[in-house]
């Protein structure tokens, strides 16, 4: 065969390589140390740089390479580019759960509530369960209250160069009906990761409205729409077994069952010691029974 026609379909093999099998991934990013050392930053930049760019498919290279990309195909690539070890093939989100942990995140909440923070990288679908369309994968790109989710979806139904997407996180969830959820935290190596227990604790000196009950997670939770940060959600709403019900002036009542479902007002008190999981200024979140609850700070006396 002559040299030069084997030249050529040689560079042409090594071409249609690139867009059906994506770069090789000893080439990719080859000045970056990849020890599992993360910059958050870099992981959200790869979103960013790639929206109005890629189409979502999950049948293309998956990494953005040919203009398609799919969610943790995205996401596996994202992470590789800002540092991350070596990865053997573009994960799904079944097989994405150990490539995080071995790249320094953290499993810091398994199906309830959690206190948002940038970077925080969140799977849906059950363990076993979330494979091809029944899982999703993003990256939390602003911090609650109100936190906001970047990743790569079929948000837009597949139109062209729209599969980047930042969507609020509540609401992106509540279209998937609150799936159930593992969320991951970047723990930087060689850092104990013994949890930072914050110290501070608040109490409250007032009795307020009960403005409304509503049902959620399985239990009811009491809402008073002072301290509630517009728009109100579920993230300000108050476990009843963390209030004390009250008269107008305050006084306890005798009988401490809610009257759910009456137009009787009712008041209470939150009373005690409260951790503080977080303080945004104007706003906070604060521990009751357990569970984390954002109200506005200027309603909270620092013990």
């Amino acid at each position: 065969m002559n040299v030069n026609k084997l030249k050529i379909r040689m560079v042409v093999m090594i071409v249609l390589s690139f867009f059906l099998f994506g770069i090789p991934i000893n080439q990719v990013n080859a000045s970056i140390n990849h020890n599992g050392d993360i910059d958050q930053n870099q992981v959200l930049a790869w979103f960013e740089k790639h929206e109005g760019k890629l189409t979502y498919s999950m049948y293309g290279s998956r990494n953005g390479v040919d203009g398609t990309a799919d969610c943790s195909g995205s996401m596996t690539q994202a992470i590789y580019d800002a540092g991350g070890k070596q990865y053997q093939w573009l994960y799904s989100t079944d097989y994405l759960h150990q490539y995080l942990e071995e790249n320094n995140y953290e499993l810091i909440s398994e199906n309830k509530d959690w206190i948002a923070q940038r970077g925080d990288i969140v799977i849906w679908g059950k363990k076993g369960q979330s494979g091809g369309s029944f899982g999703h994968v993003g990256i939390i790109s602003s911090n609650d209250p109100n936190a906001n989710f970047l990743s790569t979806s079929y948000y837009t139904a597949g139109q062209f160069g729209t599969a980047v997407q930042n969507i609020n996180y509540n609401n992106f969830a509540r279209l998937d009906n609150f799936p159930y959820t593992y969320v991951y935290r970047y723990i930087k190596p060689n850092v104990s990761k013994i949890k930072d227990i914050s110290t501070q604790t608040v109490h409250f000196n007032q009795t307020f409205e009960l403005d409304w009950y509503d049902y959620w997670n399985g239990e009811w939770d009491a809402v008073n729409n002072l301290l509630s940060i517009p728009v109100t959600d579920y993230n300000n709403y108050i476990p009843l077994s963390g209030i004390v019900l009250t008269d107008k002036r305050g006084q306890y009542l005798t009988n401490q069952y809610a009257q759910i479902g009456t137009p009787q007002q009712e008041y209470f008190k939150l009373v005690g010691h409260y951790k503080v999981l977080s303080n945004n200024g104007d706003t906070m979140a604060i521990e009751v029974s357990g569970e984390p609850v954002w109200i506005k700070s200027k309603y909270a006396i620092i013990d």
